[in-house]
């Protein structure tokens, strides 16, 4: 089983990648960072409420700002009883999310970076690859289902084609080039 830390790891990879994607983009992006010797993620107070933070601030070149939760998965999970590619997060930070968009009025985007491998024991092949996401809101009230059990407690989307909400925003190799662009030229 994997320790909070390597969670934490696996998923800057996918922080630094989505707000290479926004600053691309004319965006500015200011991530959250954890403390490794931290056993819980950031929080945000509301109201004398403590909610998990989204991993980033984005000040859209528009004047907007959004939080954003990212997630890097290696495909989509197969969702058989409907014949389609699901992806999804944890319920208890789902729900932080929410609050912390309701509470904040800053609207809360969830971006799943998908590189597009095989799911286990998948008959669909091949997942769907780039980065997906949509706001908290549309989520919310698009949710493909739920799964609770073996110590699993998700809740699931599907793609805008599949009839979910969850939007394509980019190709994996645009998101690449954009990466590694931007990675040069710091250097």
């Amino acid at each position: 089983m994997s320790t909070f830390i390597e969670y934490l790891k696996k998923g800057e990879i996918a922080e630094g990648v989505i707000a290479k994607w926004f600053i691309s983009r004319g965006h500015q992006a200011f991530q959250v960072k954890s403390d490794y010797n931290m056993s819980k993620g950031p929080r945000i107070e509301i109201d004398g409420e403590k909610y998990i933070s989204p991993d980033m601030l984005v000040q859209l070149s528009s004047g907007k700002t959004i939080y954003v939760k990212a997630k890097y998965k290696n495909a989509f999970s197969e969702y058989r009883k409907k014949g389609v590619f699901t992806t999804g997060i944890d319920r208890v930070p789902y729900e932080h999310y929410i609050k912390v968009s309701n509470g904040t009025g800053i609207p809360v985007w969830v971006m799943f970076l998908h590189q597009g491998g095989i799911a286990k024991d998948a008959k669909l092949g091949y997942s769907p690859n780039g980065l997906f996401g949509n706001n908290i809101n549309e989520l919310s009230a698009n949710e493909n289902h739920r799964y609770r059990g073996n110590g699993i407690d998700m809740v699931y989307w599907t793609r805008k084609e599949d009839g979910g909400a969850l939007i394509k925003l980019d190709s994996l190799s645009n998101i690449r080039r954009i990466s590694s662009s931007l990675s040069n030229k710091k250097q």
